[in-house]
């Protein structure tokens, strides 16, 4: 078939005339004028360097030698010379000679062409700077530059974002609350809760937290003896200048509305003296947006609110009789009661710090104990839907421990100081 192919395309002609055979004598060179193509791996010869000022038939007077530089020239091994000629000037280029060092120089090159070898370098290719930067899209939900610098003579304790990303506050060794605008970057109000105690008897603000509802810009902040629920002036409508504050805003009626003068906490029930009193502020501090004062018996180290934003627990140490059934208080704000969940203290100080109960708080019932096997606790978090199914629990010894209260109360360990969840996406933070 591929004879068949062949005749039908005209490359085989049948009975066609025999190929002429090569002469004995022809010339090898024949085709030697024909240009190839360049090698895939060929190199060109390096250029010759173009001449110099002192290679001219008429060079400027500066590039003569004088008659020490000649001597020196003459008597300096030809591989130690700068160059391998004389200057020389002559006043028309007819009246030049011959170059007597020209096959010379000519067969060096052969040389060298022949026998240094040549290598291929890379080279480099640059990108231009600007393509490599970032889109200013892209950078869009990185911070700038800092926007906002604590300058205090004071050390901070605790610090808190109110739900909408606006206003910070924070709390200091100094008893003072401040407020911050995160847009100006500027203090823009200080409250401080220890205004009528001495020097003496002034506490640090240990814990601060705003209300997680969007609808009440208020928060809690909590220092020994007392819990302070205020409502910023600034955050709600009012100037930041002026010190009275709208009565009519939903936040300071929404945290007023609910005091009872006859009423505090359960020592009618109990007769016992009860957690803690809520204390009506002075017209002065009203004016200054303190909506309400518990004094609680020791010091309130953290402030938790609920979701809802009606009810948020306060934890620390108390002092009455040595007792420590009164150190978890819960707080219902429209009603401006509080209540101890805990009627028995817990059996020593190991059950705080290296397990978890779970309590019935409707029914004031122990529900389930998690052996966390951590030496110190130091923080936890609930994550999940339905009250939260997902425990996230630290300690100071670098660890952390993961409860699923669905499936089980086995744990599961990482390494961590501190841990942090979010609220709305299914991933933890940790901090080793």
């Amino acid at each position: 078939m591929k004879i068949v192919r062949a005749i039908r395309q005209g490359r085989i002609t049948p009975g066609g005339p025999a190929s002429r055979a090569k002469p004995q004598y022809y010339n090898i060179w024949t085709d030697d004028d024909q240009p190839l193509g360049d090698h895939p791996m060929h190199m060109p010869a390096p250029k010759l360097p173009l001449p110099t000022h002192a290679e001219s038939y008429n060079p400027p007077a500066e590039y003569l030698f004088d008659e020490q530089e000649r001597q020196d020239w003459e008597n300096a091994d030809p591989s130690d010379r700068k160059v391998n000629y004389l200057p020389a000037k002559f006043d028309a280029l007819r009246k030049v000679p011959g170059y007597a060092n020209f096959v010379k120089e000519r067969f060096e090159r052969c040389l060298d062409l022949y026998l240094a070898p040549r290598m291929r370098r890379q080279r480099m290719d640059i990108e231009n700077a600007q393509d490599l930067l970032l889109s200013s899209l892209l950078l869009a939900n990185y911070v700038p530059s800092l926007q906002l610098h604590l300058s205090a003579t004071v050390r901070v304790r605790c610090v808190a974002v109110d739900p909408r990303g606006q206003w910070l506050v924070t709390g200091a060794d100094d008893g003072r609350v401040r407020l911050w605008d995160l847009s100006i970057a500027r203090c823009t109000a200080v409250w401080d809760l220890h205004a009528r105690s001495p020097t003496s008897e002034r506490s640090p603000v240990y814990g601060i937290q705003w209300c997680p509802n969007k609808a009440m810009s208020l928060f809690a902040a909590s220092t020994d003896g007392k819990v302070a629920v205020i409502v910023p002036p600034q955050s709600n409508g009012a100037a930041s200048s002026s010190r009275g504050i709208n009565w009519t805003s939903p936040s300071m009626a929404f945290a007023t509305q609910g005091y009872q003068p006859n009423i505090n906490g359960d020592s009618g029930k109990t007769g016992r003296a009860p957690p803690a009193r809520w204390v009506r502020p002075t017209d002065e501090e009203r004016r200054d947006g303190i909506a309400a004062l518990i004094t609680v018996n020791g010091s309130a180290k953290t402030v938790v609110w609920h979701a809802k934003g009606d009810y948020f627990a306060t934890t620390g140490q108390s002092v009455t009789g040595g007792s420590t059934s009164e150190s978890v208080l819960i707080h219902h704000l429209s009603k401006q009661r509080s209540q101890a969940p805990f009627s028995r203290a817990s059996k020593g100080s190991s059950a705080v710090q290296r397990s978890v109960r779970i309590y019935n708080l409707a029914t004031q019932t122990l529900i389930k104990t998690l052996q966390t096997g951590l030496r110190w606790i130091s923080d936890m978090h609930l994550h999940g839907p339905s009250g939260g199914t997902h425990l996230i629990i630290s300690s100071y010894d670098k660890r952390v421990a993961w409860f699923d209260l669905e499936l089980s109360i086995d744990r599961t360990r990482f390494c961590a100081t501190m841990n942090a969840l979010s609220a709305r996406s299914p991933f933890t933070i940790v901090i080793r």
